[in-house]
C-alpha cells in the first residue's frame, strides 16, 4: 500500500496550514509509469488556489510539477519509467490557506463557526484505473474522491486549546514550551486521512465491543451528541452483523458545518451540525444521516468503488443498509418508513427525469443526483433482494465486501457476484433500473 508520514503546523490566526510529507509509492500496476501525479482537490470551484506544493523531491532529485485539471493536479514526470512492482519515495513541502468558509464540496474544507475542517488538505496520489492515472475533475457535489489504501503516520502541532480528531487513533500527545501541542496520529489501510479541530468540542463515548465510538459535538448540542454516538453505536452492531467486522477499534462521530447531512471518512464521519437539534421521533434525517455514513464504512472504505464514475455502489449500498437498520432497531413500521421516503425522493424527478442508477455523478441535474442514486439506487437494491431471496442476497452482500477487501470493486463486478450468489441471471434486472 501507500506509505503516507506528514508533519503538520496549524496557524489558525495566519489561517494556513503548512506540511512536509513523506510518501512511498509503489507501482501496482501492470505497466510502467513515466509520471507520477498529486491531486490538490480543495483547488476546485476557487478562483485562487488554496494548496500549493512548495518544494517537491522524487528519489532525490528536485522536480516541478505542473498543473492540470483546474489546478487540482500536479503532475510531476518521472527521470527514468517506474516498472511494475517498483517503488519511488516522495518529499514534499506544501502550503493550504484555509477560507473564512467551507467553499466548494459540501464546506469540507476551511474554518468556519469555530470548526477547522480539513478534508483532503494535503497532496494525495490518486488512483490508477483502467486508463490510466484518475485525474477527472469531478463535479462541485457528490463525493470527489476515489483512492486506493494507505497506511498513515501522521504529527499535527496545533495550539494546545484545541480538540483535535483524526482517522486513525492517537499514540502521543506531546505538550510543547510555545504553548502548542504535537499529537502523532497513525492509521491504516484507509483511503484517505481527514482531521477536524475545535476549541469549543465537547465529548461522549461508549464501547461496543472492543471499538470506542466518540461523539464530539458543541456544548449547546448535548443531547443531539449524545443521540448521534447512540444511533452510531446500535448501526455499528448492526451493520457487523450484516456486512462483517468494522476494520478499526475507533469510530469518530463529529459535528461540522457541513452543507451535506454528512460526509464519511475512514474511521470517522462529520454530520452537519444544523441537525443536532432535530432529535424528536423516529426516522429524522438527523437519525438517517448518522446512520448512513456509519454504513459507509464498510462501502466506501472497505470495499473501494469510483464515486465519481458509479456514485451508486456506496451511495445506494449505505442506503439499504440504512433499511437494516431500521429493520433491527424499530421494526417493520420503522423500515416502511424509511423506505417511504427512498419513494419520495425518486418521486421528485420520476415522471419529468427519470435516469438509471449507474451514471456517473456529472450525468445528473439539480435534484436528481440525490433522487436517483439516494432514492431509487436502494429501491433497486430491495428489488434485487426480492429477486434473490432475503437470506441468498445477505450473504452475497456479506461476502461480496469480503472478496474486494480493500480493493475496488465495479457495477460489472457486483452484477457478476450476484449471479453467481443465486445461480440466476440478472441482467434483466439491472437493464431495468
Amino acid at each position: 500500500p501507500l506509505h503516507y508520514q506528514l508533519d503538520i503546523q496549524l496557524d489558525l490566526e495566519a489561517r494556513r496550514v503548512t506540511g512536509r510529507a513523506w510518501l512511498h509509492f509503489t507501482n501496482n500496476s501492470a505497466a510502467a509509469l513515466t509520471e507520477l501525479p498529486l491531486r490538490l482537490y480543495p483547488n476546485l470551484g476557487r478562483s485562487e488556489m488554496v494548496i500549493t506544493i512548495q518544494r517537491l523531491m522524487i528519489a532525490g532529485a528536485a522536480v516541478a510539477p505542473r498543473l492540470l485539471a483546474e489546478n487540482s493536479a500536479a503532475v510531476a514526470s518521472l527521470a527514468e519509467p517506474l516498472a511494475p512492482g517498483k517503488t519511488l519515495e516522495l518529499y514534499l513541502e506544501f502550503e493550504a490557506r484555509l477560507p473564512n468558509e467551507g467553499g466548494g464540496n459540501y464546506s469540507t474544507f476551511g474554518y468556519a463557526a469555530g470548526v477547522l475542517a480539513l478534508a483532503q488538505f494535503y497532496p494525495t496520489a490518486p488512483r490508477i484505473g483502467s486508463a490510466g492515472w484518475d485525474l477527472e475533475i469531478p463535479p462541485l457535489f457528490g463525493d470527489m474522491t476515489t483512492a486506493d489504501p494507505g497506511l498513515y503516520d501522521v504529527w499535527v502541532t496545533a495550539p494546545a486549546a484545541l480538540t483535535l480528531v483524526a482517522t486513525g487513533v492517537t499514540l502521543e500527545t506531546e505538550s510543547n514550551a510555545d504553548g502548542t501541542q504535537t499529537v502523532y496520529f497513525v492509521g491504516g489501510p484507509q483511503r484517505e486521512f481527514n482531521l477536524v479541530a475545535s476549541r469549543d468540542f465537547q465529548v461522549s463515548s461508549r464501547q461496543v465491543g472492543d471499538i470506542t465510538i466518540n461523539s464530539y459535538y458543541a456544548p449547546e448540542h448535548e443531547p443531539g451528541g449524545q443521540a448521534a454516538l447512540n444511533w452510531a453505536g446500535e448501526a455499528l452492531s448492526i451493520y457487523q452483523t450484516a456486512f462483517g467486522p468494522y476494520p478499526y477499534t475507533e469510530l469518530d462521530v463529529v459535528a461540522t458545518p457541513t452543507d451535506a447531512g454528512g460526509v464519511e471518512y475512514p474511521g470517522l464521519v462529520v454530520i452537519g451540525d444544523r441537525l443536532y437539534d432535530q432529535i424528536d421521533g423516529n426516522g429524522s434525517f438527523f437519525e438517517i444521516a448518522t446512520v448512513h455514513e456509519v454504513a459507509h464504512q464498510w462501502w466506501y472504505n472497505l470495499l473501494g468503488n469510483d464515486q465519481v464514475r458509479e456514485p451508486w455502489l456506496d451511495e445506494a449500498l449505505t442506503q439499504y443498509a440504512t433499511v437494516l437498520y431500521y429493520e433491527g432497531h424499530y421494526g417493520a413500521d420503522g423500515r416502511a418508513g424509511v423506505v417511504r421516503s427512498f419513494n419520495e425522493r425518486w418521486d421528485r424527478v420520476k415522471a419529468t427525469d427519470d435516469q438509471p442508477i449507474g451514471l456517473p455523478v456529472a450525468s445528473y441535474a439539480g435534484r436528481a443526483y440525490g433522487a436517483i442514486v439516494y432514492g431509487k439506487g436502494p429501491l433497486f437494491l430491495l428489488a434485487l433482494r426480492a429477486q434473490m431471496g432475503d437470506d441468498v442476497f445477505a450473504q452475497f452482500l456479506e461476502d461480496f465486501i469480503a472478496a474486494y477487501r480493500w480493493r475496488t470493486a465495479t457495477g460489472q463486478d457486483f452484477l457478476a457476484a450476484a449471479e453467481t450468489a443465486c445461480a440466476c441471471q440478472l441482467d434483466d434486472l439491472f437493464a431495468q433500473w
